[in-house]
């Protein structure tokens, strides 16, 4: 008998497309769908078969966890297990920043999969700001976890298209969001930590830098005179890929091109001689590097503003990769805390975006 291949299929979200999407999430399988951040590969949080096939498709380790998507408020009751302060703290940061791109990771009850949670007792959660993530969670009527949705390690999805790129040999459905696609951030929500190990005393732990910054959730709870300590949390070594993470994102190689990726600066050992760059591709930001234009393959530049460079930096990292001939990337982002909004940790989510997609090298040119 003759096998024919199967491909993804991108669909407008119509309501037919979203009745077969629930039908697909119900009996266990996968969906990707789109979000104010990038686009997610979706499944019903509470069946660990289906999550366990997110981590199968991805070629995700096991030791990830994943968040959990919802569109009400209501959904949380049953997945956690907060003391009265981190719900009062919750409660507050909810009524300003949901829906939108933040993760509070809270006290998980027993009910929550321990493939979501990656064996620990904290999980995930956020309601996002975008029209079709929230009828495709309503019309399941379920929560829904969801990774970006690529391949383990590659640059995260901000469009449909890049779904189907990355997963072009699976029977995906894919549910378009062309209408919201200028208003997506383009980076993945902030992950903030709120944890009552101390009675009386929360601590609030940035574990993933975003647009929601720790400044922002520090005035909130301020306003309302809550007892907390801020603090960021940085772990970029191979360790906690062997120990487990606290939240998605903090593989040291992450949001990667499938070529060598190169942070440019001036004090870097290594060093590409200017007669080489015909061998690269340069990714700038705000005109930088554009002197080495016509040295280069192909130079890209992000846009002239912190937003714009969020929102240009995955899809020119896929971009650049595909350019023929091409050895390398080149990306010089700099001074990127003169442009950031105080309430905003984007400038801290960029750098460390690129950190990890170039695997912290450097370079110069000389």
């Amino acid at each position: 008998m003759q096998q024919y291949q199967q491909y993804p299929t991108i669909y407008a979200p119509t309501e037919r497309a979203l009745r077969q999407c629930k039908r697909q999430i119900m009996s266990g399988g996968l969906v990707a769908f789109p979000t104010e951040t990038v686009y997610g590969l979706g499944a019903d949080g509470l069946n660990p078969d289906a999550v366990n096939k997110i981590f199968e498709w991805k070629g995700r380790p096991n030791n990830n966890p994943i968040i959990l998507h919802f569109s009400q408020l209501s959904q949380l009751s049953k997945i956690t297990n907060l003391t009265q302060l981190e719900l009062h703290a919750m409660l507050l940061i909810a009524k300003e920043c949901w829906p939108g791109p933040l993760t509070l990771v809270l006290r998980a009850s027993d009910i929550v999969p321990k493939e979501v949670t990656a064996g620990k007792s904290f999980v995930g959660v956020r309601m996002p700001n975008d029209s079709v993530a929230l009828a495709l969670i309503n019309e399941c009527s379920c929560l829904i976890a969801a990774p970006s949705a690529n391949l383990s390690g590659h640059c995260s999805p901000y469009t449909a298209q890049h779904v189907a790129n990355d997963f072009h040999d699976r029977n995906l459905t894919i549910l378009d969001d062309s209408e919201n696609r200028f208003s997506r951030c383009g980076i993945e929500s902030s992950v903030i930590k709120l944890d009552e190990n101390v009675p009386g005393s929360l601590n609030v732990t940035v574990l993933r830098t975003g647009l929601v910054g720790g400044n922002r959730i520090k005035r909130i709870l301020d306003a309302h005179n809550v007892p907390f300590h801020l603090e960021y949390y940085v772990r970029l070594g191979s360790d906690s890929e062997k120990t487990g993470m606290d939240c998605p994102g903090q593989l040291f190689r992450h949001y990667a091109p499938m070529i060598p990726a190169y942070i440019e600066n001036s004090d870097a050992r290594h060093t590409i001689d200017a007669m080489q760059l015909h061998d690269y591709v340069i990714i700038g930001a705000n005109g930088s590097l554009n002197e080495f234009n016509d040295k280069c393959l192909i130079y890209y530049d992000l846009g002239a503003s912190i937003v714009d460079v969020a929102k240009n930096i995955y899809s020119v990292l896929r971009l650049a990769e595909k350019v023929s001939g091409a050895k390398g990337i080149i990306i010089s982002v700099k001074k990127l805390e003169e442009f950031a909004d105080k309430d905003s940790d984007l400038d801290k989510a960029i750098t460390d975006k690129l950190l990890r997609c170039s695997e912290g090298h450097i370079t110069r040119i000389g």
